[in-house]
């Protein structure tokens, strides 16, 4: 690994020192809890409850992630939202598939947890007769059964009976084995409701069973019965066989989640951000404790909004603690899509923005709260002792669906993900945005950080810090400390930020180098150390040398 060289100032911000093991999650259910603070900080799942007391809404499902770990971090914090967002899910085939089952797992805040199996039936049923005079379809041997649907009619070479139309959707009446009749709900099917066929039609009409826009129908049929949901499906036409849905939130600050297989379907998070930013700034003002900022509401506008803010924000005068984003994203486009696609993609839009402080996480299911475990997993740990990569994490089972294809994809854009190795369920990919590895920037963080405290305690507790030798001896002293207790030494600390070999190398100057500018400024330095980072073994090649 290259080395890293640093320079402090005197001049070095905050030093009652960072929280590096807390993160921080905005919601937007905090208003009655809270009762008008910005921000407060949690160190159970249950005590989250008290302030969130549904068990199925989002702040309680990720602290619950964190703490479950094994080295979770002592403390969360929850930051109030006063800009909520209203949820909009797109969502369209990949695949199409006569016969095939399409699962969708959906979750949400006060939603019954649902495991849906929409299955596209296998053939089309060509229709031989119509007698409008009693409302039936003949084709024999249909095989339909009375409520089964929503299917759609089709017509070729001339026009559907009077009554009925293309691009609708109807449940089924099986009148007899070789008739059935047609019903504008399932409702009006059970209770043999039919609708009024006033012509018989011409051409040849088909029960149409196995298209794209009849997947969406079934998709929005099934998901619209989920017990509690706080969304409504509704169908886009499209032209041809291209209808797709969009899963619409009842109101803002709803939050909720159907999870597809990203080998069959394709959805993304497509709605604005009212103003993530404004939020972000008034829980900095309340609490500068936290290190990273998680996030639910996963659209592109406001994932690019957050990255943003942080990347902007990071270290500056008005927020001098360091922070940065784990932004997750259950849009399969990031899976489905090379390098280049862009659109709705957002691993793909951070790559090309090339953050360095956004760390993007692919799960299909947000429920599961992937971020929120790795953070559980990784930040109970001081910096220089973990990396993000082939970590266990609790609560989270491996998502079956990702092919090779996937997770090249998922690497190509710099995302992490869950994968299996050699029996086990593993983390995998670990990298910014930028390309720079997740554990490389928290750790030079906390040495930032240390090396800034270790400065204004040496300045607090001298009444004068003279210009002299000796003076910039002092603040030399304490870059030393920091150093040397983050330097491994064999045998006794081998988990470090700096590594033992080369030894850093200082370069300090002398009072008399001080420029005339800097004199007047009263300010000393650059104090510079030059170092190699220890890093951490992610990969290893073995050589096999066999002779007989």
């Amino acid at each position: 690994m290259a080395f890293a060289t640093f320079t402090f100032n005197l001049d070095s911000a905050n030093p009652s020192g960072v929280g590096f093991g807390i993160p921080m999650l905005p919601s937007p259910n905090a208003d009655a809890a809270f009762l008008g603070d910005r921000a407060r900080s949690y160190k159970s799942a249950s005590a989250i409850a008290v302030d969130f007391p549904s068990k199925t809404g989002p702040e309680y499902l990720w602290g619950a992630a964190i703490f479950a770990q094994d080295k979770h971090p002592e403390t969360v914090i929850i930051g109030r939202l006063a800009n909520k967002p209203t949820m909009v899910y797109e969502m369209s085939a990949l695949a199409v598939t006569p016969g095939a089952t399409y699962p969708i797992d959906v979750d949400g805040d006060g939603v019954t947890s649902t495991a849906l199996a929409v299955t596209l039936p296998a053939t089309n049923i060509t229709v031989s007769a119509v007698t409008n005079g009693d409302d039936t379809f003949t084709a024999v041997a249909h095989g339909l059964t009375t409520g089964e649907g929503p299917h759609r009619l089709t017509n070729s070479g001339g026009a559907l009976p009077t009554g009925s139309a293309v691009d609708t959707d109807y449940w089924f009446i099986a009148a007899t084995v070789d008739a059935f009749k047609i019903a504008t709900s399932k409702a009006n099917a059970l209770a043999g409701t039919a609708i009024n066929i006033t012509s018989d039609g011409t051409g040849v009409h088909t029960v149409n069973r196995t298209s794209n826009d009849v997947l969406m129908a079934l998709i929005k049929d099934r998901g619209n019965a989920v017990v509690g949901k706080n969304y409504t499906i509704t169908q886009v036409t499209g032209a041809g066989e291209t209808d797709a849905l969009l899963w619409t939130g009842t109101a803002p600050g709803e939050w909720f989640s159907p999870a597809i297989d990203p080998r069959q379907l394709v959805a993304a998070q497509v709605y604005v951000d009212p103003g993530f930013t404004d939020d972000l700034d008034a829980i900095q003002v309340a609490s500068q404790d936290w290190y990273c900022v998680h996030n639910v509401f996963n659209s592109k506008a406001i994932v690019l909004a957050i990255a943003a803010w942080v990347e902007a924000a990071n270290g500056d005068a008005d927020n001098p603690t360091p922070h940065y984003y784990e932004a997750e994203t259950s849009n399969t486009l990031s899976a489905t899509a090379t390098v280049g696609g862009a659109g709705n993609d957002i691993g793909d839009s951070l790559k090309a923005l090339g953050y360095t402080r956004t760390h993007c996480h692919y799960s299909r299911r947000p429920q599961r709260m992937f971020a929120g475990r790795t953070t559980g997993r990784l930040y109970g740990l001081d910096p220089g002792q973990d990396d993000f990569v082939y970590k266990q994490l609790a609560g989270i089972e491996l998502d079956n669906t990702l092919t090779d294809t996937h997770r090249v994809n998922l690497d190509a854009k710099r995302m992490s993900y869950l994968k299996r190795e050699k029996g086990l369920a593993l983390t995998a990919g670990g990298k910014m945005t930028s390309g720079e590895w997740w554990d490389v920037t928290r750790n030079l963080d906390a040495l930032r950080d240390q090396v800034a405290v270790e400065l204004v305690k040496i300045r607090a507790n001298n009444d004068v810090l003279t210009m002299t030798d000796g003076g910039i001896a002092s603040l030399e002293s304490g870059l030393r400390t920091v150093v040397v207790s983050n330097t491994i030494i064999p045998g006794i600390r081998d988990k470090a930020i700096i590594a033992d070999t080369p030894a850093p190398t200082y370069v300090i100057p002398r009072a008399a180098d001080i420029s005339s500018g800097d004199r007047t400024a009263r300010r000393a330095g650059p104090l510079s150390c030059q170092f190699r980072l220890a890093g951490s073994i992610n990969e290893v090649d073995v050589i096999f040398n066999v002779t007989q």
